[in-house]
């Protein structure tokens, strides 16, 4: 359903904060295709699709630029000039981005009955709205000395804070690729990936789940049980009253 490359779009954009716009565009690309897939189950999944447009266009121009920088094409002076005003409009693409994605997970994992991931989404995307605007703010066009003094102090524990916001989210779409199955999901088997460790990791994984399949249809069946058993006494003692009533 997408979930998959999702999560590995994401893992890969932690690079972001090693390698810079070298690793985002192999990683938005990734998550591109995944948003292909996921964008049919609702609106917010939609939107953030549309948004990854644009995004994955300004990931091309940074990802040059870098390039540019990296192999003399381009001087420290110029790549600092078009990267001052690129830097703030790429990430207002990414907040959005995260935002819409948040919301369709949340409204994913509502659809199928996990509060536990709705409430994750939820969270995730109230500290990723934080992250994003503090990390904008850092990064604006401005030369006043109390916004440079500002951002001096700041730079790093904002930095920090997105750091941990993008590997909780990264956490969140793995928790989904784990625990989300939509209908046409359920009859599917886990393919192979030809790595043996992996193999057997899934394998168990698939012994666990079937195992809890097993205990939550017999817990459904008892409550049935129990509920038929409540209506045919409730039942008979209808009956008893009614032919109560017609004695008298």
């Amino acid at each position: 359903m997408g979930l998959g490359y999702l999560a590995l779009g994401y893992l890969l954009s932690l690079n972001f904060f090693v390698y810079h716009y070298l690793s985002m565009l192999p990683a938005l690309l990734l998550m591109f295709v995944g948003m292909t897939k996921l964008s049919v189950y609702n609106r917010p999944l939609r939107e953030a699709r549309w948004v990854l447009y644009p995004t994955v266009l300004g990931a091309v121009l940074a990802f040059l630029l870098e390039g540019g920088r990296l192999f003399g094409a381009l001087t420290e002076a110029t790549y600092l000039s078009v990267n001052t005003y690129l830097s703030p409009v790429f990430l207002v693409l990414l907040a959005v981005f995260t935002d819409r994605l948040l919301c369709g997970l949340a409204a994913l994992a509502k659809e199928t009955e996990l509060p536990k991931v709705e409430f994750a989404a939820k969270r995730d995307r109230l500290f990723s709205a934080v992250a994003y605007g503090a990390y904008l703010f850092c990064s604006l066009p401005l030369s006043f000395d109390w916004y440079t003094s500002a951002v001096a102090h700041a730079f790093a524990p904002v930095l920090l804070l997105r750091l941990i916001v993008t590997a909780m989210n990264a956490y969140l779409i793995y928790s989904c690729y784990m625990q989300i199955c939509l209908p046409e999901d359920v009859d599917m088997p886990r393919s192979k990936t030809g790595i043996a460790f992996l193999d057997e990791m899934n394998e168990k994984m698939d012994r666990r789940e079937e195992e809890r399949t097993a205990q939550k249809k017999e817990e459904l069946a008892r409550i049935y049980r129990e509920r038929e058993a409540k209506y045919r006494e409730k039942q008979a003692k209808s009956q008893t009253t009614k032919k109560k009533g017609k004695k008298k």
